[in-house]
């Protein structure tokens, strides 16, 4: 049967979480994944797992996409402005992307998109109206 990543997510932090051996738990998960032929949605699932960990401690997992490391200054003027817009609780998952100039965060099914393209293209359209 084929499951989502975020039932396997939740499944694996439900089996170490209840598991006094996390090595047997990861083993015979990696076993249920393969006897489900989707093992190659692990990648997938390693990305709920951060989503689904961040939850249950009652935080949000913002997803920062910049072509360089956030110093700590960015990171806090960043959480600052997802506070403003409501995002209280919010864990930075800074990853790095070298095609694009700006950021892009990802927070659950929102996206706020700060490229130099982004900004290119609104300008194109207030010019042609």
């Amino acid at each position: 049967m084929k499951y989502s990543p975020k039932i396997y997510a939740q499944t694996l932090i439900e089996a170490v979480k209840d598991s006094k051996d996390c090595k047997a738990a990861a083993k015979n998960f990696w076993h249920l994944l393969n006897k489900n032929n989707q093992g190659k949605d692990l990648a997938r699932i390693i990305e709920e797992l951060d989503v689904e960990s961040a939850r249950q401690n009652g935080n949000i997992l913002a997803k920062v996409y910049s072509t360089a490391i956030l110093t700590k200054d960015q990171s806090d003027k960043i959480q600052a402005e997802l506070a403003k817009k409501g995002f209280k609780s919010v864990i930075i998952k800074n990853i790095i992307k070298n095609n694009i100039t700006g950021f892009v965060i990802k927070i659950e099914d929102k996206i706020i998109d700060l490229t130099l393209e982004n900004k290119v293209e609104k300008l194109k359209k207030v010019l042609n109206k």
